[in-house]
């Protein structure tokens, strides 16, 4: 296994104070986070940082027990979350929109508090449900899988449904249907989710029309 370091695209431009932060799920910078922040980059213009947070990986998708374990035992979500609050704090942007997958989705929840972000999506984050208290202090838009083995996503929706800043949904899918590497992939609902970040991120300010 190779230690992945943080994976960046892009330069930032001095009239255009935005950039994109991936936080990826337990398996880590794979080629399929790459691959995503690659489409991001293409469809914004903006730089954007998938960021390595896990202290080891990535890992193949057949490893996922393995790393499933490792992320339990020690680190967790929520040294995750402090983790990526730092990578943020390291950014020199005025503006970050920060993605989240699966528990990386629910660290970008857990720091969606923070001034210095514009918006944020969390894709499958199932343990949102563990942190219902977060009042989000930009725009939120969180996406659950129809399929969740280990959850009614339906609950959580209902619970965050008129929050402040929060826009939750349920899409008819099953969890990694974002993720090109996932058996649950799909590719029309992963271009779908490309072009809302795209759209959000053009709302937070100029640059690419």
């Amino acid at each position: 296994m190779t230690v992945a370091a943080s994976y960046s695209i892009g330069t930032a431009d001095l009239d255009d104070p935005r950039t994109i932060v991936i936080c990826p799920d337990i398996l880590g910078v794979t080629p399929a986070v790459r691959a995503l922040a690659d489409d991001l980059h293409g469809a914004t213009g903006l730089p954007v940082h998938a960021a390595h947070l896990l202290g080891s990986g990535p890992f193949e998708r057949a490893r996922e027990q393995e790393a499933y374990s490792r992320f339990v035992d020690t680190i967790g979500v929520v040294e995750l979350s402090t983790r990526l609050g730092l990578f943020i704090d390291g950014l020199d942007a005025d503006k970050i929109h920060c993605v989240g997958m699966s528990v990386g989705a629910t660290a970008t929840w857990l720091v969606s508090a923070s001034a210095r972000l514009s918006s944020v999506h969390c894709l499958y984050g199932s343990r949102i449900r563990d942190h219902l208290d977060v009042r989000p202090r930009c725009p939120a838009r969180v996406i659950f899988a129809e399929a969740e083995p280990g959850f009614d996503p339906r609950t959580v929706v209902t619970a965050l449904t008129g929050r402040s800043n929060v826009r939750a949904e349920i899409r008819p899918f099953r969890h990694g249907f974002c993720n090109s590497d996932s058996p649950n992939f799909v590719a029309d609902a992963y271009r779908t989710v490309v072009a809302e970040i795209a759209e959000d991120c053009r709302a937070a300010g100029p640059g690419r029309p």
